[in-house]
């Protein structure tokens, strides 16, 4: 009432209150509508606002208002405290009576948290009390816990101060548990008259007398509530704010007297805040917090581990084992074998990612763990990414030098330059970042908090720095593209082992991962779970695939290497089309040889060929020579290049018309692929 009275007179109006008093509650609701009817006729009201005793009464008399045209021109409407919303009111100010019956329960279970008995006192003179009674066993289901509403819950009193104190009492007096909780959704019970001052105290230690433990949680707040609530006379209130509502119906008011625009958040509806008030116990209850801890899922990360670290010894032995096998040679033991280490390392921050603060690790070990993730999968990529990236430059380069009949020399040297040189811009960022902003492991809660508003849900995370996180992940995107740029660019080479095209296949999955991966775990930023096995499963079936797309086709293809075709053509064929695959891929080949055997294979004469070129050529045994080109593969070996004339170089051409012919045709059909 003061605050409409309040809000009025800054505006220069006058806010009048009336009500009815006394009766039954059909008489109250009969004078409610009454009354309305009288203040509509009155031409000094511009107006009204009503606390709706009963829905049925106010729509149909609100009807009938509107329906009078000749009594006066309409005038606005609205409810307060308690609604009508089908009525056809012009808007409502009041609490969301529903919200404070929950929050009546929620002051329940956080005074009784492990159940028992409770009533609720309320009264039948309005919807909005059968609407917090709904939110007090709303929120009392919630609980995990037992509880048992008495019989006769809930009570009506009729807003009598009195009669809601004598049914605390004998809710308190029957029921078979102590304490019994009172849950009064209206705050009749400590309100007192001048006959009768101090009843509410009267009331508790009447019972306390009997050894009966009352515990209440009563709504509103007035200033004889809030008096007895500090002398320990109740557990708790949950209040409007009718200052705020009087306040906000005069405004409210005003606006549609002066046909203002009005913004409503819900259908017509301004909501006011509620107030708790609540003795916190001295010895809470324990909170059991859910940590969401990976402990239960590091043998997944660990397994994983243990899976691409035997892959990578495994192909990295056999690699060593095969080295001086054709197949092996022609895909360079040396890339293949970086290859391994390259996927050993970025498989090593498996293990640092499966520590959290649980046992047997401390938070220390949490920070030194993310400190550590991301320099694995960085330095590893870098290794692996190069080794791609030269053998697919090395492909291409010869290929070219080959078709334009160039004379070209590459060797490791020209190969390990990008590795080092990624390398080297990627220890130079993690090492910033490492000193001038760390990574740190921390440990958040996630929204949503028990009934002491204390947190029920963590979750541990390592904290990184987003300016040099995105410069470390673009240059090793950058790396990535100019990988599938040289694979691109190698699509369509033909050789006998494919090598291009299964490397092709490995920076698309690459690729593929990363766009798929990346969505999902933003989404699951807050879950360290879902997180750690996405990291685990989407990187371990990464770095397989990285191995076995390279290494199974070239242990298919060694062991297959020994089977010769039973026709002497067929195998000439053979050789001359290798010839031309390990020439683009420089392997060590004893020129002359070939020529000998495909000489005798399809019983056609060499014998014009001059000894000393025959022995000139035989010298070269650690490199390959074809139309001019040397391509020396092996750093650790010297190898000259040949000084040929013009009448050297046309007398190997002329003795190599068969060869030559068959390189024709090879290049031939390869134009036409592409």
């Amino acid at each position: 009432m003061q605050g409409c009275i309040d809000a009025a007179a800054e505006e220069g109006d006058i806010c009048v209150f009336d009500g009815p008093t006394g009766g039954d509650a059909r008489q109250l609701v009969q004078d409610q509508a009454d009354m309305l009817l009288n203040l509509y006729r009155n031409e000094s009201i511009d107006g009204i606002g009503v606390a709706v005793l009963d829905e049925d009464t106010f729509d149909q008399t609100l009807k009938e208002l509107k329906n009078r045209h000749s009594v006066r021109p309409q005038i606005p409407i609205i409810t307060f405290d308690s609604d009508a919303p089908r009525s056809g009111r012009d808007l409502a100010v009041l609490t969301n009576n529903t919200s404070l019956g929950i929050h009546l329960g929620k002051v329940s279970l956080q005074i009784q948290p492990k159940g028992g008995n409770y009533a609720i006192i309320s009264s039948l003179t309005g919807p909005n009390l059968a609407q917090r009674v709904e939110g007090v066993r709303e929120k009392i289901k919630q609980s995990k816990y037992e509880w048992n509403e008495l019989p006769g819950s809930p009570s009506n009193c009729n807003e009598d101060f009195e009669t809601a104190r004598q049914q605390i009492s004998e809710f308190v007096q029957k029921s078979d548990s102590n304490p019994t909780v009172i849950i009064s959704v209206g705050g009749w019970p400590m309100w007192s008259t001048q006959d009768n001052e101090n009843a509410w105290i009267k009331t508790v230690a009447s019972l306390r007398q009997n050894n009966n433990t009352l515990v209440s949680i009563i709504a509103d707040a007035t200033n004889e509530q809030v008096d007895l609530f500090k002398k320990g006379y109740t557990n708790g209130l949950v209040a409007q704010e009718p200052y705020q509502m009087g306040r906000m119906a005069a405004q409210k008011l005003r606006q549609l007297v002066k046909n203002q625009n009005i913004t409503f958040k819900d259908e017509k509806i301004v909501n006011t805040h509620i107030l708790e008030m609540i003795r916190t116990p001295i010895n809470l209850p324990d909170v059991n917090i859910k940590l969401n801890s990976i402990q239960n899922l590091r043998p997944v990360g660990y397994f994983a581990f243990g899976l691409v670290t035997c892959l990578s010894i495994g192909f990295g032995a056999w690699t060593f084992l095969n080295r001086k096998n054709k197949v092996v040679r022609a895909s360079q033991p040396f890339f293949l074998i970086m290859m391994c280490v390259g996927v050993f390392i970025s498989a090593m921050v498996f293990i640092p990612m499966s520590i959290d603060d649980q046992e047997p690790f401390t938070v220390e070990d949490c920070q030194r763990a993310c400190k550590a993730v991301i320099w694995f999968p960085s330095v590893g990529l870098t290794i692996s990414h190069s080794a791609l990236f030269s053998k697919l430059w090395r492909i291409n380069k010869i290929f070219q030098s080959s078709k334009q009949l160039k004379h070209i020399k590459v060797t490791k040297r020209d190969v390990i330059v990008p590795f080092f040189s990624l390398l080297a811009a990627n220890l130079l960022i993690l090492t910033i970042w490492a000193i001038v902003d760390p990574d740190d492991w921390v440990r958040n809660y996630h929204t949503g908090t028990d009934e002491w508003n204390r947190p029920v849900s963590s979750y541990g995370i390592c904290r990184r720095s987003k300016p040099f996180g995105i410069t470390i992940l673009a240059l090793n995107i950058t790396a990535l593209f100019l990988v599938v740029y040289q694979a691109f660019k190698a699509r369509k080479i033909t050789t006998d082992f494919a090598e291009s095209r299964y490397i092709g296949i490995v920076v698309l999955t690459m690729l593929n991962f990363l766009i798929l991966v990346v969505p999902i775990l933003f989404l699951s930023g807050d879950k360290p779970q879902v997180k750690y096995l996405i990291y685990i499963l989407f990187g371990c079936i990464l770095l397989m695939l990285k191995l076995l797309l390279i290494f199974i086709p070239k242990i298919i293809a060694v062991k297959r290497g020994n089977e010769e075709p039973p026709d002497s053509f067929q195998r000439f064929v053979k050789q001359s089309n290798r010839l031309h695959s390990d020439v683009m891929y420089g392997m060590n080949i004893n020129y002359i040889d070939i020529l000998r055997r495909s000489q005798q294979a399809s019983q056609r004469d060499l014998s014009f060929v001059k000894e000393d070129e025959q022995q000139s050529l035989t010298e070269v045994h650690k490199s390959t020579i074809f139309n001019g080109s040397i391509i020396e593969e092996d750093s650790e070996s010297v190898v000259e290049d040949i000084e040929m004339n013009d009448s050297n170089k046309t007398t190997i051409q002329q003795n190599t018309s068969i060869s030559i012919s068959f390189r024709k045709n090879i290049d031939r059909e390869l134009d036409d692929s592409i």
